[in-house]
């Protein structure tokens, strides 16, 4: 044991709950001031540097990202440290909180935030989300059940993130959201995607089928994202940013463990926002994952809980080119 588990941790969470601090809405980052050091272990936490955002997700996102022995030896030695689990969980938690701060503020006023922000959101929940499949994983039961902050995070796109996206599709201009390609917030470069395909109970998932990640995507489909000095409509775009990240991860455990109907059931209730919107942009940042979900738990475990919600939802919904693409 290389002794440094919790220090690695408390770097990593230290500077994304900088980042995510609720006086850091704009995506800024603060310096802190230095403290007296008073005696050597307040001394070595003050050593411990301030990453910046992209570096602590990037670390974070290949860590949980496969099977390479460094990534496993890492995952391992963190979520067997209660410490260094709970320190980088909390961190990564506050991305949520950022998300509903961000949500509650656009409700009252037309500030916008950066679409780097909101990237980042979406990463660091997306990092939750796997960082607890892992946990579940490494218990070694057959099968695998959601845990409760799992099942507390599916919820938590229920009854928080839907309504919101329902009420920016009820509130909202139709002409400001349609300059905005959202379905390229899947686009951007991230730790999560990996070339190796995670380990699975059986070889019936492809590893096509199972490269869900929320981040994964070809470079070509960035376009307006990748000027971070472009800045949009915050509310819809935190909120399918939001779901979307929850949406893939959970992709992923069906792709791995198989259906559960908690999961199931929450996942058709989301499906409301396809026939709720005629924004192409806003459906096609969610359909794909929805139809992965969708087909996989009819062809392997005969529920057609996701698949009935989606048929419902899209029937009268005229389709782009690239949603019939995903749906054929």
């Amino acid at each position: 044991e290389w002794g440094m588990t919790e220090d690695v941790a408390q770097c990593l969470s230290n500077s994304v709950l900088n980042y995510f601090s609720p006086d850091n809405l704009d995506g800024k980052p603060k310096t802190s001031k230095k403290r007296k050091q008073r005696g050597k272990k307040t001394a070595a936490k003050d050593e411990l540097p301030q990453l910046d955002i992209e570096t602590s997700l990037g670390i974070l996102g290949n860590i949980l990202k496969g099977s390479y022995p460094a990534s496993l030896s890492a995952r391992d030695s963190i979520i067997k440290s209660e410490a260094a689990f709970t320190a980088i969980s909390t961190a990564l938690q506050s991305a949520r909180t950022a998300a509903e701060t961000i949500i509650k503020s656009q409700l009252a006023d037309e500030s916008e935030v950066s679409i780097a922000k909101i990237r980042h959101i979406g990463n660091a929940i997306e990092c939750y989300g796997r960082l607890l499949i892992h946990r579940e994983a490494m218990k070694g039961e057959v099968p695998m059940r959601l845990s409760q902050e799992a099942k507390e995070l599916l919820s938590w796109v229920t009854d928080n993130i839907i309504p919101s996206m329902m009420k920016s599709v009820e509130t909202e201009e139709e002409n400001s959201l349609s300059k905005l390609d959202i379905s390229a917030i899947s686009g951007i470069g991230s730790p999560m995607a990996c070339d190796d395909p995670p380990r699975r109970k059986s070889n019936r998932r492809s590893a096509r089928e199972s490269d869900v990640s929320f981040l994964s995507s070809d470079q070509a489909t960035l376009n307006t994202l990748q000027e971070p000095s472009k800045h949009i409509s915050s509310i819809s775009a935190v909120s399918i940013a939001s779901a979307s990240s929850v949406l893939s991860t959970f992709a992923e455990w069906l792709s791995i463990c198989g259906a559960e109907s908690f999961l199931l059931i929450h996942i058709s209730k989301w499906c409301e926002v396809l026939g709720a919107t005629d924004n192409i942009k806003t459906r096609e940042s969610l359909l794909g994952s929805l139809f992965h979900v969708a087909l996989r738990s009819l062809k392997d475990d005969r529920d057609v809980t996701v698949f009935k919600e989606l048929l419902l939802h899209l029937k009268d919904v005229d389709p782009s080119t690239k949603e019939k693409e995903i749906i054929i």
